[in-house]
């Protein structure tokens, strides 16, 4: 559609100098032959939609702004294609909600092999007005293992397992390379229990050593409160460790 269309449409004169803002009409006459399921105005009602949404964003194009300006300067006016221009539509910003109250900080009281170590502090925190909370983690930790003699074959394992137990030290027969077999009498994760088990073990006279090796391993992670900022947390640890305890400062 051209500018001299929209004249036409609109009416002559225009007296387009007194005006500030302009308003056209369009639309698209009923064919009276339509044999639509529908009103039989319906298609062009549809149609006239789109030719009026088509001619607003028409009307926001440079070609629409020249088209005027050449006519208001064919009738002495000197407004430029810039003026003449349609505003823009304005955007919509949609504001980024704010992040209030998120909270980002907990204090984890103990990291615990045993669950019901890990249920013993948990009822402990309770009785304090705490309500903590446990999570189940599979990490890397140390193992400090104990094991009892090499065997070249089963029996001689089996046999020298009888008298550990005798001794007091349960034992499970596994496996080594070279076909060895080895008797673990324990795993400690503090290196100092596995010490002390291999010394007892030796002063009943049965030889002792200790394979220490990272394993994966589940422990029981026990949570207390949440905060919004680190300064908040450390308040909380200081409260905490007048209890006794030795929290640390964990980023959720």
């Amino acid at each position: 559609m051209l500018w001299q269309d929209l004249q036409a449409l609109s009416g002559d004169p225009l007296n387009l100098p007194t005006c500030t803002s302009r308003s056209f009409a369009v639309g698209y006459t009923p064919d009276p032959s339509s044999q639509s399921l529908y009103d039989r105005f319906y298609p062009a009602w549809l149609a006239s939609e789109y030719i009026a949404g088509g001619l607003s964003d028409w009307a926001r194009t440079g070609n629409f702004a020249e088209a005027v300006s050449e006519d208001l300067a064919a009738r002495d006016v000197d407004v430029p294609p810039a003026a003449a221009a349609a505003p823009e539509k304005p955007s919509l910003k949609v504001a980024k909600p704010k992040e209030e109250g998120v909270k980002r900080y907990s204090l984890q009281v103990a990291s615990l092999v045993v669950e019901q170590n890990a249920l013993t502090l948990k009822k402990r925190l309770e009785k304090l007005g705490y309500t903590p909370i446990i999570r189940k983690v599979a990490t890397s930790i140390t193992r400090h293992r104990v094991y009892a003699g090499e065997f070249d074959g089963r029996q001689e394992a089996e046999e020298a397992a009888r008298r550990l137990n005798v001794d007091g030290f349960p034992s499970n027969i596994v496996e080594g390379e070279a076909g060895k077999y080895r008797l673990e009498v324990g795993s400690a994760v503090q290196l100092n229990d596995a010490i002390d088990l291999a010394h007892n073990l030796q002063k009943k006279n049965h030889t002792a050593k200790i394979v220490s090796e990272p394993t994966s391993t589940l422990v029981h992670q026990v949570s207390v409160g949440q905060y919004g900022s680190r300064t908040e947390a450390q308040e909380a640890l200081e409260t905490l460790k007048k209890h006794g305890f030795a929290p640390l400062v964990v980023r959720r």
